[in-house]
């Protein structure tokens, strides 16, 4: 990481984080070259590994299948904090980097934990029964495969985050109109201008 003065450390924060991201973006690579691909996933600290599932073929599994080496990452967008200085205009946000590798997963006691847990954070309290082995090994997609779960084993994780502080900050649909005023003093008028702030343009 370039910027240590960015990162945070905290694993609660962090946990808290890949809890409320709903994507993630698993990098890879095969003979075509590098690729991303967006992904549900349920993010295990105490373990940590990170799962999420897929259809049993494609161009992600035969690339996992080619190499276990990945990359995955999520970012949460907090807004775009002005500047009176256009380059110094920057984005608030917090993310999360990790690298590891990929492993199928076979055992389906662990496979039905990581089904009830991408459920339990997609759609919480929606069934009114956990999820049964049974089903998991039974269930065939509509193309006739089974549902494939893959663990992220991560070997290293950092975390980042730019904060406004205090700092005005658009967000979207968000004007110029929206931000609270400041007045400063016009050098060559003698009056005062309200303008965007603090931060503002």
């Amino acid at each position: 990481m370039r910027r240590h003065d960015k990162a945070f450390h905290d694993p609660q924060a962090i946990a808290d984080l890949m809890r409320r991201a709903p994507t993630g973006f698993l990098a890879l690579a095969d003979a075509e070259g590098p690729f991303a691909v967006p992904v549900n996933f349920a993010y295990v600290a105490e373990e940590q590994r990170i799962y999420f599932h897929s259809a049993a073929e494609g161009r992600k599994v035969a690339a996992m299948d080619g190499s276990p080496r990945a990359g995955f990452t999520v970012c949460e967008y907090l807004g775009t904090m002005p500047d009176r200085v256009p380059g110094k205009v920057g984005t608030a946000y917090r993310s999360v980097m990790a690298r590891g590798r990929l492993r199928r997963v076979t055992d389906l006691a662990e496979e039905t934990r990581v089904l009830q847990l991408l459920l339990d954070k997609y759609v919480p309290g929606f069934f009114d029964r956990p999820l049964l082995p049974s089903h998991v090994d039974r269930y065939r997609s509509s193309r006739g495969s089974r549902v494939l779960v893959v663990a992220f084993e991560i070997e290293e994780l950092t975390a980042k985050a730019a904060l406004p502080r205090g700092r005005a900050i658009f967000t979207p649909g968000m004007t110029v109109r929206d931000l609270p005023l400041v007045r400063t003093r016009s050098p060559s008028a003698g009056h005062d201008h309200g303008v965007p702030g603090p931060g503002g343009f």
